[in-house]
């Protein structure tokens, strides 16, 4: 098991070969957790359904973070085939649902483990597993080189740093910040395509990749923590984002005075992803 977790918090991955190794890590935490016989307590939230996991760790009961139901595959037969489907020949736009699904299964499965055997250490590593698991997936549908996003401000010696930035050939045409939730942090990426924006020439493109702000309350409701105002306020007044993508996108967020800001990750994959890579950084 502390094997396990050490793969787990040491998971870099940046290009799609590393899917093996992913199947394997992700394969690894279902038979963990099933082997303690959870039970799932399902939970309904404003039209979505979802779960949580419940079980005893010794004489601790532990419960897991929300998974949305229809957008996870909590059998490792499906999860498996939808991965196989995801990566095998070439990219082609209509393999961007299977691939948002192997995104959102493999990040809820590994951090359901963490919730259950490491709960104190899961805050910190499942950001680090959803950057590696959107690296994978960016390299994947973009067949670019994915790395860190690090842009060097001129005459000031600073640098800006987002999780992820996407090259093609020596330009760095996609910045991309990746959060697990935006709670308390959603400032941070508009503030900094601000700056770039206007400390660059020729700026790559800034993006916002989230997995969802729906957080557990108590033993068995959920709340979704999406700040609309404060979105709407930053888009407006500080600096509008060139792609804001969710894989559960917040039913705020969905309304018709939303304008359509924030769309679902697969859309990134399929249509988006093509044109901000052929346009950023010139």
């Amino acid at each position: 098991m502390s094997e396990l977790f050490e793969e787990i918090r040491s998971l870099r991955s940046r290009t799609a070969s590393d899917i093996p190794k992913i199947v394997s890590l992700v394969s690894s935490a279902f038979c963990e957790i099933i082997a303690l016989k959870p039970k799932s307590v399902p939970i309904t939230h404003l039209g979505r359904e979802y779960f949580i996991l419940e079980c005893r760790v010794g004489s601790t009961l532990r419960r897991t973070r929300p998974c949305r139901q229809d957008l996870v595959d909590l059998d490792q037969v499906l999860f498996k085939k939808n991965t196989r489907q995801a990566f095998r020949g070439t990219w082609a736009p209509n393999l961007a649902l299977s691939l948002e699904r192997f995104v959102y299964t493999s990040q809820q499965i590994l951090s359901c483990y963490l919730d259950i055997f490491h709960p104190s250490a899961a805050r910190k590593v499942v950001g680090t597993v959803f950057e590696s698991l959107m690296a994978c997936a960016l390299n994947r549908a973009s067949d670019l080189s994915v790395g860190s996003g690090t842009v060097k401000i001129p005459k000031t010696g600073a640098t800006i740093r987002l999780d992820l930035g996407i090259r093609r050939g020596e330009t760095l045409v996609l910045l991309v910040a990746t959060k697990t939730s935006t709670r308390e942090r959603l400032s941070q990426p508009f503030v900094q395509k601000y700056i770039v924006d206007r400390a660059l020439e020729n700026p790559p493109k800034s993006i916002l990749v989230v997995i969802g702000d729906v957080q557990r309350v108590g033993d068995t409701n959920v709340q979704h923590t999406f700040t609309a105002g404060q979105f709407k306020l930053y888009w407006e007044y500080l600096t509008p984002m060139d792609g804001v993508y969710y894989i559960d996108v917040p039913p705020q967020a969905e309304t018709e005075k939303f304008g359509g800001h924030v769309k679902r990750l697969n859309e990134l994959f399929s249509s988006d992803l093509r044109g901000m890579i052929l346009e950023g950084g010139n």
